[in-house]
Parts: C-alpha cells; sequence; structure tokens
C-alpha cells in the first residue's frame, strides 16, 4: 500500500478491493486523528484518501476501456424500397 497515489504506478483492477481497504482505513484514521487533535496526521489521512480514491477512478475508467475494447457491435442492413 506504500505506492498509493504513486506516479510510477499503474493502477491494476485486480487489487481494487486492497485499495478499498486502504481507502477505509485512511477514513477512520482521518477521524481519530480529528477527535485525538493530530490535525498534521488528520491531514496526511486526507491526502492519503484522496490518492486512494484517484486511484479507484482511474481502474474504473481501465475496466471501462476493456470493456469497450471487447464491444462488437451489430450492424443490421435494411433495404427499404
Amino acid at each position: 500500500m506504500a505506492c498509493v497515489g504513486c506516479g510510477a504506478k499503474v493502477p491494476r483492477p485486480e487489487f481494487r478491493e486492497e485499495i478499498e481497504a486502504f481507502y477505509n482505513w485512511a477514513d477512520e484514521s482521518e477521524k481519530r486523528f480529528e477527535q485525538l487533535g493530530f490535525f498534521l496526521e488528520a491531514k496526511k489521512m486526507k491526502i492519503a484518501k484522496n490518492r486512494a480514491k484517484n486511484e479507484l477512478k482511474e481502474i474504473q475508467l481501465i475496466e471501462k476501456s476493456q470493456k469497450d475494447e471487447s464491444y462488437a457491435p451489430e450492424i443490421r442492413i435494411s433495404s427499404n424500397k
């Protein structure tokens, strides 16, 4: 999970669950740090959440792209004479 948000990393759809778990952990940690008054740590968790959220969006786009690649349209030609 150290690579979440890394600019050199290509998101892979098979790791979606791990990234979602990381997002949930960062969300819970952010709330906890705010309650404890650790505002710098809470801000770090907010940044981690944003990076995970962006990576999940990229995975969603990759999945849509893969779905589009396998799409085979049905072509119908009708003659109206």
